[in-house]
């Protein structure tokens, strides 16, 4: 009898290990947008763009975490965005990668949102 309970138990433990293994993979993408773009408020120093960044960093920390096949294309494209205005020195084209991030971080809240 012992032995039947002890297997019962560890059922939902495994069940609820392997719910919050695949919760930290589809949300590890965008908590690593995330930290990139508070970076990047952190240590850039653009003051043209210092607003805008905040304003990406905050779609971003408010953005639904959950990824998913339809919203991983745009979460590439970002990180690649972001990457771009870590490097670009002009002010103008780095607020341009700005705004295109901001837009694609929204594309992809509508999208993740018609995907639950």
């Amino acid at each position: 009898i012992s032995i039947i309970i002890l297997i019962k138990t560890d059922i939902p433990r495994a069940v609820v290990r392997k719910a919050e293994q695949t919760a930290a993979k589809s949300t590890a993408s965008v908590k690593e947008l995330r930290a990139k773009a508070e970076a990047l408020c952190i240590n850039l120093d653009d003051p043209a763009n210092e607003k805008a960044l905040h304003e990406l960093a905050d779609e971003l920390k408010y953005t639904d975490p959950v990824s998913n096949e339809k919203t991983e294309k745009l979460e590439n494209r970002i990180n690649t965005l972001l990457e771009s205005i870590s490097h670009h020195q002009d002010a103008k084209e780095r607020s341009e990668l700005i705004r295109r991030a901001i837009a694609l971080v929204k594309e992809r809240a509508i999208i993740a949102k018609e995907n639950k």
